[in-house]
């Protein structure tokens, strides 16, 4: 059983990242909300992405949003504009970049519509703002596919907010028409698509008529190929559900592509003349007569956005932090921020932070009680510039780190970095091959079981339980708790069961749970109980290294560096010591190629271990 328990000290101090506070943090970091594409007359691929964030404090809310152009090939990016909103007790004050479209798919020629203290109902040509009759903000433009000269704007699908003749210059409300327009047909201005709840509408005469095609609860958008023929849907009131139409958007002739409950994004290609539909991971290629083609792909991360390069093999997707290029052969990471330092919530690490947990095991000697405790002792940086913190626990010290471009946490041997956790992980996702916080071998198809909110120290909390099985069909089960960490495990191993609930920690100086266990945690983690001199680090090394030792006991240590010979090569340390955990980094930058050696001497403790200088 104190090999299980060494297993369980070294794992479950995987459970710890940064965090500055226990309460859950409201400020969302920069993520893709939108992305967009077109083709220039050269033929380049611009795409136009949307980046947000917002941030709560009590009854402030702050938002911002920025758009980017961002070449695909050479990706490079501008900015196009900003948008910010805040709120509070006075008001609220914004300016706010909603729908864009383009004229000839030139970026200098944009509309997009405005919307702030003095811009109520307006819309925001490249020359100039424009003033919507009615006073109503409008959420959605069209551009005819016909006359680039006829504009249309739309209130979310429920009211036209105004129609222009002259590019966007001057606005008219045409109260005939009932409802919102959601789509233009290719066929002709005067052809368009209306939803009025609870049906989807088409027009022919500019809604002096209109006659309804299919029934629904809520639409997004429609959209049509380049000869108006195909008709393309999507209705976003869970479930979502995505539809075509082969005869113009009659009736009846709608077909019911698929149902999701995750966010649908969609892309069609006139050139190919097929129709793309991205949700969670999987991309499903259609022809325009409505069937499913065996060229599906999947993607790392759920799908924000979806554009398809016309005529090519080429797809764009958005997740929540990567834009990507991808083809049958390749995925090209087009554009990536760094992740919200949120997720590093799931795992608290700070110099000072302690878990106690109660462990229960059975195995062939009957069943057992006991505690295990993990404390974070320390932090360092490593010659390669990586801060790392220091992981004490059971008589081991690791090294931990967390990654913020990526969301990745790793786990350092020697010079050997281990990915443990994403914690930037979706539901569904599946990470193959990475030590989990429970069990001490490399873990298959790690994923999220469940989620919810649970109660500690009368504190609630955000949970995820994680499933996993290793590679010798081991079944381990842990919870993460956001703001808290590793919460409880079980691990079935060949015929031990060990399951362990965290009975306290102290997170950032503040103690929650039996508050009891942590003086006598302390107690045990600050005191050093053996002499040890550990293998310098890295190892070989060129020019400098870092050598570490503990003394149980205070008194005169020296450290020194011997030449193979025996030569005395330089005195490292040799000083009266606390007992502690030390580091000290030996700098062989005047020294030739070879082997060294470095001794401890502290009382009647004497350890020598070698080391290579490989220049």
């Amino acid at each position: 059983m104190k090999l299980m328990k060494y297993f369980f000290a070294v794992t479950l101090a995987m459970s710890l990242l940064t965090v500055t506070n226990v309460c859950i943090a409201q400020t969302v970091y920069p993520y893709f909300s939108e992305l967009r594409g077109m083709e220039t007359s050269s033929g380049k691929t611009i795409l136009t992405c949307r980046i947000s964030d917002s941030k709560k404090d009590g009854i402030i809310l702050s938002e911002n949003q920025s758009v980017y152009f961002l070449d695909a090939e050479s990706k490079a990016e501008r900015l196009f504009n900003r948008g910010y909103l805040y709120s509070d007790i006075y008001g609220t004050n914004n300016t706010t970049i909603g729908d864009l479209q383009f004229w000839g798919n030139d970026t200098s020629k944009y509309i997009y519509s405005a919307a702030g203290a003095s811009l109520q109902g307006a819309v925001k040509k490249y020359n100039a703002y424009c003033k919507v009759q009615g006073g109503l903000w409008p959420t959605t433009i069209f551009i005819s596919k016909n006359d680039a000269s006829v504009l249309f704007t739309s209130d979310g699908g429920r009211h036209i907010t105004g129609i222009s003749t002259d590019a966007g210059l001057n606005w008219q409300i045409d109260s005939v028409i009932q409802g919102g327009i959601v789509g233009l047909s290719a066929l002709s201005d005067s052809t368009f698509f209306i939803y009025r709840y609870p049906k989807l509408y088409k027009t022919v005469d500019f809604g002096r008529t209109m006659y309804a095609v299919d029934s629904m609860t809520y639409i997004s958008f429609v959209n049509t190929s380049g000869n108006g023929k195909f008709v393309f849907r999507v209705e976003y009131n869970p479930p979502n559900r995505v539809f075509i139409s082969n005869n113009y958007g009659e009736p009846g002739s709608w077909i019911l592509l698929d149902t999701t409950s995750s966010k649908i994004c969609v892309s069609n290609d006139d050139v190919l003349q097929k129709f793309y539909v991205g949700y969670g991971k999987t991309i499903q290629v259609y022809d325009y007569s409505g069937n499913l083609l065996n060229e599906s792909y999947s993607v790392k991360k759920n799908i924000l956005g979806l554009y398809k390069k016309p005529g090519s093999e080429k797809l764009f997707v958005a997740s929540q932090y990567e834009i990507d290029e991808i083809t049958p052969q390749v995925v090209t990471i087009i554009k990536k921020i760094p992740v919200s330092p949120d997720f590093a919530q799931w795992h608290p690490l700070t110099v000072g932070n302690i878990w106690v947990y109660g462990e229960q095991w059975h195995d062939w000697q009957g069943d057992h009680t006991g505690t295990n405790t993990i404390a974070v002792t320390g932090d360092t940086l490593f010659p390669d510039g990586k801060f790392y913190y220091k992981v004490y626990s059971n008589y081991t010290t690791e090294f931990h780190r967390y990654d913020t471009l990526s969301g990745k946490f790793y786990k350092r041997t020697d010079s050997t970095e281990t990915v443990i956790d994403e914690t930037y992980i979706d539901s569904g996702d599946t990470l193959p091959q990475v030590y989990t916080f429970v069990g001490p071998q490399p873990q298959k198809d790690v994923h999220i079981q469940n989620e919810g909110t649970m109660t500690f120290s009368a504190i609630s909390y955000p949970y995820r339980d994680f499933y996993s099985v290793d590679n010798f069909g081991d079944i381990i089960t842990y919870r993460l708790a956001k703001g808290v960490g590793l919460s409880k495990y079980i691990q079935n191993m060949d015929f031990v069961t060990t399951i362990g609930e965290l009975k306290a920690c102290r997170i950032n100086g503040v103690g929650y749970g039996d508050v009891s266990l942590l003086g006598a945690a302390d107690n045990g983690v600050n005191t050093v109980r053996q002499f040890a001199l550990e293998q310098n680090y890295p190892n070989p090394f060129n020019p400098s290294t870092a050598i570490r030792y503990s003394i149980p006991n205070a008194g005169q240590v020296k450290l020194n560096v011997y030449s193979v010979t025996g030569k005395l090569v330089v005195s490292l340390v040799n000083e009266f010591k606390p007992a502690g955990n030390y580091s000290v980094n030996f700098n062989a930058a005047n020294l030739p190629s070879g082997v060294y050696f470095y001794r401890l001497t502290s009382g009647s403790f004497v350890e020598n271990k070698k080391m290579i200088l490989l220049k």
